[in-house]
């Protein structure tokens, strides 16, 4: 059985404000109730600070995105990368204090969906 870090619990629609890793709310187990949108905002405590998210782990189904897929947007409007299933794990960084992180799934199969870090720094 593969085993996964701690991850804070952060429901969808919060806004992380501090250095700590997170995912979809059932996450390691596959979710049971559907996820259809998922909006994590990151937001650093200055504008001196950018924002880096590493995504760690990715369970979703198809990689052409058509069914479930994060999208990830530098700032509060601008969208930076769509990641779907076999996507490599990818890292990125803000230009700004603020980012946003978006689970989009279906309602029909069942997967862990992500697992991300956040870091704030100067």
């Amino acid at each position: 059985m593969q085993s996964y870090p701690h991850t804070g619990v952060y429901l969808c629609n919060e806004t992380i404000q501090m250095n700590t890793t997170f995912a979809l709310p059932s996450f390691p187990s596959k979710y049971t109730e559907p996820v259809q949108d998922c909006l994590y905002s990151l937001v650093a405590p200055t504008k001196l600070y950018r924002v880096k998210i590493t995504f760690l782990y990715l369970d979703m189904q198809n990689a052409d995105c058509s069914e479930d897929r994060i999208e990830v947007y530098d700032g509060r409007r601008s969208k930076m990368a769509e990641i779907c299933s076999g996507s490599n794990v990818s890292e990125f960084v803000s230009t700004g204090r603020h980012m946003r992180v978006r689970y989009i799934g279906n309602t029909v199969n069942k997967y862990r969906g992500f697992h991300a870090s956040v870091t704030f720094f100067l």
